[in-house]
C-alpha cells in the first residue's frame, strides 16, 4: 500500500488502539524519555520498539496529568505537543509495536453510526474567521516561544503544531518558517556539544545574500544572488537566490494581513447584518439578503486586496523556477529543500487553477523524498498536511 494512503487513516488507527490502562509514575520524566527518542530521529528511521516506546510514555503521561485536579499545564502543553509531532511520523510497524505494548492487539471498537448533523437555524448562521482563529493559535505559540525559549526543541514542536492547526491561512507558512529556525538552533548547539564537523560555508556572495534575507531585504538578497550566478553558476546561491524570492512573496503577503484580517471582520459583521426579517401570512422570518450594500462594499474590498496579493504571486512563481535550477543543479536530479518548496510555490498561492497541479506535485514529494533530520522532517510533515488539505478541498 503507497505511503499517502497509510497516511491518511493513521490518526485512527492510533486513536483506536490507544486503550491506556491507568498508570503510575512521574509525567515529567516519562515526556523527557520519549523526547531524548524523538530526538534520535523519526519513526522512519528509529526501530519501531523504541519508537512506540516514546508514544506510550507521552501517553501515559497525559493520562496522569489529564487525571490530576490541577495538572502542571506548561507540562501538559509539552506531552501534548511532543505526542502530536510523534504521530506525525508514526508507521504500521510502530502501530504494531504500540499495540503490544499496551497488550496485544485491541479488540476492534465498535461505533454507533453517526448522528445526522443538525442544522443551525439560519438566523444563528456566522461567516467564518479563519485568519481570526489563525492569528489566535500563532500568539499563543508566541507567547509559548517567549516563555521557553532556552528550548528550542520544544518552541520547535509548538509551533510545528501551530503550522498544522493553522494550515491554508498565511499564519501557517509563517509558524513553520519559525519551527525551522528553532530546529535550527538546536542542531547547530548540539552539533557543537558533541564536536561534529560544521557544515562546509556558504560561499562568499550566498552568505552575503542570506545575510540581507535574514535582515528582511530580499530584493538585495535577490540582486547579490542574481550578480554573482551571472559569474558563477553555483547551486548554493541558486538556493539563496530561490529563498529570497520565496520570503518576498511571504513579506508582500504579510503586508496585506492584517488589511486582511479587517476586511474578514467587517464581512462577518456585513454578513450578520445580511439577514433580515420578513414578514408573511405564516409569521416572521429571516433571511439572507445577498444585496446588502454593507456586504458588497466589503466584498469589493477583499477583491481589492486579492489584487494586491497577485503582486505576491509573481515572486512565488520567481521562487518556483529558482528551486527548479537548483533541482536541475542537484546531483540525480535531487534535493529535499528545493523539491519540497517548490511544491510550497504553488500550494501557497491558493488559487483554483493551481490547486490540482500543486497536488500532484505534493504527492509525487511525498513518495519520492525520506527526511534525514528533523528540519527535512518538519519540512516533510507540513508537505504532507498542504497535500491531504488540498486533496480534501479545504
Amino acid at each position: 500500500m503507497a505511503k499517502h494512503v497509510l497516511w491518511v487513516f493513521l490518526s485512527v488507527l492510533l486513536a483506536a488502539s490507544s486503550v491506556r490502562a491507568e498508570s503510575a509514575g512521574d509525567p515529567r520524566q516519562m515526556k523527557d524519555e520519549a523526547v531524548k527518542i524523538l530526538q534520535q530521529g523519526s519513526g522512519m528511521t528509529v526501530p519501531p520498539e523504541q519508537y512506540a516506546e516514546a508514544v506510550v510514555k507521552l501517553e501515559k503521561a497525559l493520562d496522569i496529568l489529564e487525571a490530576q485536579a490541577s495538572p502542571d499545564e506548561k507540562l501538559l502543553q509539552e506531552c501534548t505537543t511532543a505526542l502530536f509531532w510523534a504521530r506525525k511520523f508514526t508507521t504500521m510497524d510502530i502501530i504494531s509495536a504500540i499495540q503490544r505494548k499496551q497488550g496485544g492487539t485491541p479488540t476492534p471498537v465498535k461505533h454507533d453510526p453517526p448522528k445526522p448533523v443538525q442544522k443551525k437555524p439560519e438566523e444563528q448562521e456566522e461567516a467564518p474567521s479563519p485568519l481570526q482563529d489563525a492569528k489566535r493559535l500563532f500568539s499563543e505559540g508566541e507567547m509559548y516561544a517567549r516563555s521557553n525559549a532556552s528550548d528550542d526543541y520544544a518552541v520547535a514542536l509548538r509551533w510545528f503544531q501551530v503550522a498544522d492547526q493553522t494550515s491554508g491561512t498565511d499564519y501557517s507558512l509563517k509558524a513553520l518558517a519559525h519551527a525551522r529556525e528553532a530546529q535550527e538552533r538546536f542542531a547547530s548547539r548540539r552539533q557543537a556539544a558533541e564536536n561534529k564537523t560544521p557544515a562546509p560555508a556558504l560561499p562568499e556572495q550566498a552568505q552575503a545574500a542570506k545575510r540581507q534575507a535574514d535582515g528582511g531585504d530580499y530584493d538585495a538578497a535577490i540582486k547579490t544572488c542574481l550578480e554573482a550566478l551571472k559569474a558563477k553558476k553555483d547551486i548554493e546561491t541558486q538556493r539563496q537566490l530561490a529563498h529570497a524570492y520565496f520570503g518576498r512573496a511571504q513579506q508582500i503577503k504579510d503586508r496585506l494581513l492584517p488589511q486582511f484580517e479587517q476586511a474578514e471582520q467587517e464581512y462577518r459583521e456585513a454578513y450578520r447584518g445580511a439577514w433580515q426579517e420578513y414578514r408573511t401570512t405564516r409569521g416572521t422570518f429571516k433571511r439572507f439578503n445577498k444585496s446588502h450594500p454593507p456586504l458588497l462594499e466589503v466584498q469589493r474590498k477583499a477583491a481589492g486586496l486579492q489584487a494586491q496579493a497577485k503582486e505576491a504571486f509573481k515572486f512565488y512563481d520567481d521562487a518556483g523556477y529558482a528551486f527548479k535550477a537548483v533541482l536541475d543543479m542537484a546531483e540525480g536530479g535531487k534535493d529535499f529543500d528545493a523539491a519540497a518548496h517548490a511544491c510550497l510555490c504553488l500550494s501557497v498561492k491558493g488559487e483554483i487553477n493551481t490547486r490540482f497541479s500543486a497536488q500532484n506535485k505534493l504527492y509525487a514529494f511525498i513518495n519520492a523524498y525520506t527526511p534525514a533530520n528533523d528540519v527535512e522532517r518538519t519540512l516533510y510533515a507540513y508537505c504532507k498536511s498542504e497535500w491531504e488539505r488540498l486533496k480534501a478541498g479545504r
